[in-house]
């Protein structure tokens, strides 16, 4: 039980052109995993992240702009987390949000998602993450839909490196 939740993988990228951004949903259910190709679709090679329930069902996902559910409808309030009309082909920051179980609240999630901030360090212009952001999902909303109830949340103002989370399941 709780190994599945990455049963279930979206990823981006462009056709072979270039011209019309793909995704890629990757299964790995089924032995060999399956791949599947969706064209003409929201990018997802910055900002990608996903999850997939303990059966290892996909629930929902996001690009960081918007957030999908598992039939690839934007869930209810869970558009425009970021500016679509800045970032039309997905946010930018490489691993900018995470999806994750929300602890003791069963079919909820916590979409975390760091918003860009520019500075200067040491005289030079850089790139950060402030602030970092979280949104409660229900997925037992609109009849498994979903349904974002928070959203955008303030978690921490500090300046954080742009981009990169990861997560780590404590042990107790």
């Amino acid at each position: 039980y709780g190994q599945k939740e990455d049963y279930v993988w979206v990823l981006g990228g462009t056709n072979d052109s270039g011209s019309i951004f793909s995704t890629s949903i990757i299964n790995f259910n089924v032995s060999p995993p399956s791949i599947k190709l969706n064209y003409a679709f929201n990018d997802f090679s910055w900002t990608n992240t996903n999850i997939s329930d303990p059966e290892g069902n996909l629930m929902c996902y996001s690009n960081g702009v918007h957030l999908f559910n598992s039939q690839g409808e934007i869930i209810e309030n869970g558009d425009e987390f970021q500016s679509s009309s800045s970032y039309s082909n997905g946010y930018i920051a490489i691993q900018g949000g995470l999806i994750i179980p929300y602890s003791d609240h069963p079919n909820q999630l916590i979409f975390i998602l760091c918003d860009f901030f520019s500075y200067l360090n040491g005289g030079f212009p850089d790139t950060g993450c402030s602030p970092l952001t979280y949104s409660i999902i229900n997925m037992e909303e609109n009849e498994g839909a979903g349904k974002v109830l928070e959203k955008k949340i303030p978690l921490t103002y500090d300046t954080l490196m742009f981009g990169q989370l990861t997560s780590v399941k404590h042990g107790n």
